[in-house]
């Protein structure tokens, strides 16, 4: 990347993965990358939201890891920060409903995020215009409408009330 860009990472980090990760970085990008502990949920959003983009990188395998959407996507949206996204299926879906958040690149291509990078932090009004989209589209989609309707669904279950059943032990003589 031609760009002085800032790489945020949140999220508990072995000593070994660190190490591996920084030997991943040339020597000139290593005061640019940052590793942050996790954080209270509370606080989750404002952390995020101190960022302009948000990487949502996933493999699609296993087949479950394709379909889903991760929750970072969703928090992303929701704090207006413009979103690189892995090319899964259920990562597309989303883009496929608001295309204007920002872009999708496929799995395992650094050369096509940095790109994606590149893109948005050239282009001033573009990354403007993706951070707007997502803050529309954390309003206004579907998902989140239903999501209301599906917090009941999640609440405690009620205990029946009946006798205990119990199961006598074998004997162990």
């Amino acid at each position: 990347m031609q760009h002085p860009v800032e790489i945020h990472l949140r999220g508990n980090c072995s000593d070994a993965t660190r190490h591996w990760l920084e030997t991943q970085i040339p020597d000139h990008w290593r005061d640019r990358l940052f590793l942050h502990p996790t954080v209270p949920n509370d606080e989750l959003p404002a952390r995020i939201a101190e960022h302009d983009i948000g990487l949502a990188l996933e493999q699609p395998n296993p087949p479950s890891r394709n379909l889903t959407i991760t929750n970072k996507l969703f928090q992303y949206l929701q704090a207006g920060l413009a979103i690189i996204a892995t090319d899964t299926a259920g990562q597309r879906e989303v883009f496929q409903q608001c295309p204007h958040v920002g872009r999708l690149i496929p799995p395992q291509s650094p050369a096509d995020l940095a790109t994606a990078i590149t893109d948005l932090i050239q282009s001033p009004p573009s990354l403007t215009a993706a951070k707007q989209a997502a803050q529309t589209a954390a309003r206004t989609q579907e998902w989140q409408k239903s999501s209301s309707s599906l917090v009941p669904i999640s609440a405690p279950l009620p205990v029946p009330k009946r006798k205990p059943t119990v199961y006598p032990l074998p004997d162990m003589r």
